[in-house]
């Protein structure tokens, strides 16, 4: 659309572009169409009040130029880069992500991009790196995530029942598994041989203290992802620990929320009895959730 604008009328780019403006002045579908729908629809994140309420396009396309749609574009970038991190900043499933500053090499110092290749995307090893995306996303086996959800098996388990199979005293998060849980000897001993290394590397981390409660687990936890240092031992810890823990059987608690009565009914063929639907998944988290984190 920036090429057509700049273009004479001789251009196909341009003579395209007037085909498409006719075809929304005669309510026809048209790409023209879809372009305003989405800019209308677009959602409009928090802090963004210097906008105006709904994005439109120039009344007069024809007289549109090149100038007018790179400053829309930049617009709906800016938009999108700002709702995206928003969501990230408000899920309680990407909570490891919350106030995330992307480590650069030197002299360049760690900063906020909403968009960007990952530093963790560089990690060779695939089954590593794949371990602590799924990490990051909340797509791990540990139970915190496991038992959020419920069927017509297995009942609701609130969050603070969730707790750890090693050693039943905590709920099983990452930042327990990883870096506090002491209820299995090989666990201890992946968690011993990887801080040896990376205590040297990271010593303003002061790894040879470990934090006892998850709330300065988690800030730990978080400073190691962050670092590009020695993000392949991070990795491969992390990798090491959910394989351990999917060793043995997920724990669930013998009392939990029961499901509510769903009745739903539905015809397979016409003419045959009725029979009755799955009962849908349920979600015993919420993104209003203020206390997912201890």
């Amino acid at each position: 659309m920036t090429s057509s604008c700049s273009f004479t009328t001789s251009v196909f780019a341009s003579l395209t572009l007037d085909v498409c403006i006719r075809l929304e002045e005669a309510k026809h579908p048209s790409w023209l169409g879809d372009l305003k729908w989405v800019l209308n629809t677009l959602p409009r994140p928090l802090g963004m009040d210097d906008l105006p309420p709904v994005l439109v396009l120039p009344a007069d396309l024809r007289s549109c130029t090149a100038a007018d749609v790179e400053s829309m574009m930049k617009m709906v970038s800016h938009i999108a880069k700002t709702g995206l991190q928003e969501k990230i900043d408000t899920s309680y499933k990407t909570y490891l992500l919350w106030n995330r500053l992307e480590p650069f090499s030197p002299p360049d110092k760690p900063a906020y991009r909403a968009i960007y290749v990952r530093h963790y995307l560089h990690l060779r090893v695939t089954k590593h790196r794949k371990a602590l995306i799924r990490l990051l996303f909340s797509d791990h086996p540990l139970a915190l995530e496991q038992l959020r959800r419920a069927d017509r098996a297995h009942p609701l388990v609130p969050r603070d029942e969730r707790l750890c199979r090693l050693c039943g005293l905590a709920v099983e998060s990452p930042e327990h598994a990883i870096l506090i849980c002491t209820g299995d000897s090989d666990l201890v001993d992946i968690r011993v041989a990887a801080i040896s290394l990376l205590d040297p590397e990271l010593p303003h981390l002061n790894l040879t203290r470990l934090p006892a409660d998850n709330a300065g687990a988690l800030v730990l936890l978080r400073a190691l992802i962050f670092q590009d240092v020695c993000l392949p031992l991070v990795a491969k810890l992390v990798y090491d620990c959910m394989e351990l823990f999917k060793t043995f059987e997920l724990q669930r608690p013998t009392r939990s929320t029961p499901l509510p009565a769903v009745r739903t009914w539905h015809r397979r063929i016409p003419g045959l009895e009725k029979q009755p639907a799955r009962a849908p998944l349920v979600d015993a988290d919420s993104d209003s959730d203020s206390d997912y984190i201890p």
